[in-house]
């Protein structure tokens, strides 16, 4: 366990605060409507550096990865079929190196 004793070690989990602006184009977009990506890009650019200055003020150690692509990444895990992860699992175990030899 990392431990401190500078600051309270902490992190956050989900999506940051963001302005009424960027969540109007998030809605826009989630629901497959029109919308300005140029604009959604500035906006949602904006919105992560005022959260992200907030952090390094407050002390918060900053996370090099974005709430949604963790959950992305975890939704994903969560419906891949058990037959795949144990495949994958079983595919990463290490493997005595003369057994190729004998094929």
């Amino acid at each position: 366990m990392i431990t401190s004793r500078d600051r309270i070690l902490t992190t956050h989990v989900g999506s940051l605060p963001r302005n009424e602006k960027l969540s109007d184009l998030l809605i826009k977009r989630e629901a497959s409507e029109p919308y300005d990506k140029k604009e959604f890009d500035t906006e949602m650019d904006k919105a992560v550096r005022v959260v992200v200055d907030r952090q390094k003020k407050a002390g918060i150690d900053i996370s090099p990865v974005a709430g949604e692509k963790v959950q992305k990444i975890v939704a994903d895990f969560i419906n891949t079929p058990t037959a795949v992860i144990a495949k994958a699992k079983a595919a990463m175990q290490p493997r005595d190196v003369t057994e190729r030899k004998k094929r």
